[in-house]
């Protein structure tokens, strides 16, 4: 999530993908309970309004709740391309609902169902890096299983195109860096102890180092480009690593000299953040081209207005199958996407998966600018942005862009005693390109999560931190709709002038 910088050029490619029997650690089960206020003027609806329908009783929430699994329901539904795009037929689409101000229950989120299935996601789908074979597959899945619900599920394929090479430098310990490659560098793949030296790189600073194979990090400064290059080549470097004076990407250009190793540029707060792990053993990948593939997955019923936009990045960074990051967000977004297949409300809902997220939002960008170019952004009232939600602490940060919704998400957070750490304005993330649109947005996220590293894994998925967010996303989805003009009544009352 943050901006982070990758490129390969991608094909779109098939994949089988087959449900893991692993779970995540045993937790109690966990219902979205109506807070009491809510709870009573609910039940006074339903008793003066003999045209509502009924809640939900256990014996259907039952059946719904054993209903199979995304990866379950997939194995029927065929994948077509037609002229370069994707598109996954629905078995069955669901028809629009009829217009009428009868209203229906929200249905009921089964956060234990989507906690598992982030599990089985990740371990389905691997890692799937921006604009690579594994994220095109994972985009044919997404459809595929959309469809299935009885949405109408295409993938719009983009091209993308980075400002300048980058590459990805890795760590055991800590979240993987990016950084620019100097124009003249090596293209070539690097591993070494990391040496940091306070210097900017003159032959002074390399007095009694042995700098053979290490990846040597140090300052801009005086000592031109070439000569810091030409100082750590003479020493045996492995590749060498440069810190700006500032928090801006550095992009240094060697002129007429060609570097045969690896040379990088690096804001000065990554600078010193790495600085912080010498003198642990660092990769750098070899650098990807400027330009590539990706695609979005976009699903709705064939005559919904998307008035609400839930959407989650599926790509992930290298070497990591992303269960936070963001295999949390993508499987509580097919969640919504499978309990809200039958109700009204989701003539007003649409699903979007963005690709090429890691290396610089790119798929929520050319989404919106499409929509901004069709004329069609109007018709989008609200975003709900659901990205590494299942890492950290059950205390939450929350970004939230538009008129009303700020305070409306606050109330909500009180309602519900959500731990709350702080509310900021809009666009951390693919929510970023909507709020700049005008778009209404909300990004819930917990603190301290794991992300952009191999230790993204299994053992640090957080039940108790996705549970929070994805009750407090319920509700608000829930409100959006409603705000929106969907007949659907809430658990929750969303009025604005509360």
């Amino acid at each position: 999530m943050q901006l982070r910088f990758l490129a390969m050029i991608a094909a779109l490619a098939s994949l089988a993908i087959a449900c893991s029997d692993q779970k995540i650690p045993p937790a109690d089960p966990v219902t979205i309970h109506l807070p009491a206020q809510a709870d009573a003027q609910a039940q006074q609806d339903v008793a003066q309004d003999d045209q509502s329908p009924p809640q939900s009783s256990a014996a259907e929430d039952d059946s719904r709740s054993s209903q199979p699994a995304p990866q379950e329901a997939v194995q029927s539904v065929q994948v077509e391309s037609e002229n370069g795009q994707v598109i996954a037929q629905p078995k069955q689409a669901a028809q629009p609902a009829e217009q009428t101000t009868q209203l229906t229950q929200a249905p009921r989120l089964d956060v234990v169902r989507a906690a598992e299935a982030v599990i089985a996601l990740a371990e389905s789908l691997g890692p799937r890096p921006s604009g690579s074979d594994d994220e095109a597959a994972a985009a044919e899945h997404l459809a595929t299983v959309l469809s299935s619900y009885g949405y109408a599920a295409r993938i719009e394929p983009f091209t993308f195109s980075t400002e300048f090479p980058i590459a990805t430098i890795f760590l055991s310990d800590v979240d993987d860096l990016f950084a620019a490659r100097f124009r003249g560098s090596s293209n070539e793949a690097a591993a070494g102890q990391l040496l940091y030296i306070d210097g900017i790189g003159d032959a002074t600073d390399y007095e009694g180092l042995d700098v053979a194979d290490a990846v040597v990090l140090l300052h801009r400064g005086e000592t031109t480009f070439e000569d810091k290059v030409r100082q750590a080549v003479a020493g045996g470097a492995a590749a060498l690593i440069v810190i700006n004076h500032n928090n801006d990407w550095l992009v240094g250009d060697l002129a007429a000299y060609r570097s045969p190793i690896p040379v990088l540029g690096v804001s000065r707060i990554e600078g010193y953040n790495l600085a912080r792990q010498a003198p642990q053993r660092v990769e750098i990948l070899s650098f990807t081209g400027e330009q590539g593939q990706s695609q979005n997955v976009v699903a709705m019923r064939p005559d919904a207005v998307c008035a609400v936009l839930v959407g989650a990045h599926y790509d992930t960074v290298y070497r990591t199958a992303g269960y936070n990051d963001n295999s949390s967000g993508t499987a509580l977004m097919l969640e919504f996407a499978r309990i809200y297949a039958d109700h009204p409300a989701a003539d007003h809902l649409c699903f979007v998966g963005f690709g090429a997220e890691e290396i610089g939002l790119y798929g929520s960008r050319e989404y919106v600018r499409r929509l901004e170019e069709t004329g069609r952004i109007s018709d989008t009232k609200y975003m709900l942005n659901l990205d590494a939600i299942g890492s950290g602490s059950a205390q939450l940060r929350m970004a939230v862009s538009g008129q009303e919704l700020p305070r409306l998400i606050g109330r909500l957070a009180r309602e519900l005693e959500t731990d709350v750490a702080t509310i900021q304005p809009g666009g951390w993330g693919d929510d970023r390109a909507f709020a700049d649109a005008g778009v209404a947005t909300f990004f819930p996220l917990p603190m301290s999560g794991v992300m952009n590293t191999i230790r993204d894994d299994a053992s640090n998925f957080h039940a108790e931190a996705f549970e929070a967010v994805a009750e407090i996303a319920a509700y608000a989805l829930q409100c959006m709709l409603e705000l929106s003009g969907a007949a659907i009544r809430p658990m929750f009352d969303c009025a604005l002038s509360n």
